[in-house]
């Protein structure tokens, strides 16, 4: 099974996840800290718009932490709902149930990540694929 990495392409302020085999390396190594947040940043695999829908998938990455994955669903609960977790892969990251009545945006997802990790300005960036991740 191939590896897939996920290459910071500081220029253009965004993260791609390729597969090692296109790849070429350059013998140049970063120090691990050089891949830690230094903000609160967000990214969806999913076209954000006002309502989402049933699901929405992404990536975040908190100061001083490496990308983690996210996950909002909608389900019969009476209120907002998460529990973190650790996928096959070994990324970590934390999952939300969604009461059916709540639409799923931005401003959601923000507000709600918000009162589990702190009160922050999420930015939205180009981050890796949630899906590669795990």
């Amino acid at each position: 099974m191939e590896w897939v990495y996920c290459v910071c392409l500081p220029t253009l302020e965004c993260w791609r996840s390729l597969l090692e085999s296109d790849l070429e390396p350059t013998g140049e190594f970063d120090m691990e800290e050089a891949h830690l947040g230094s903000r609160y940043e967000i990214s969806y695999d999913t076209v954000s718009s006002d309502d989402m829908g049933r699901a929405v998938e992404g990536s975040f990455r908190l100061p001083g932490h490496h990308w983690q994955v996210f996950l909002f669903t909608k389900e019969a609960v009476l209120e907002l709902t998460h529990r973190f977790g650790t996928w096959r892969s070994g990324i970590t990251g934390v999952s939300f149930e969604v009461p059916e009545c709540i639409v799923i945006n931005h401003e959601f997802i923000t507000g709600a990540m918000s009162e589990v990790f702190g009160p922050a300005s999420w930015i939205v960036v180009r981050g890796p694929d949630s899906l590669v991740l795990k």
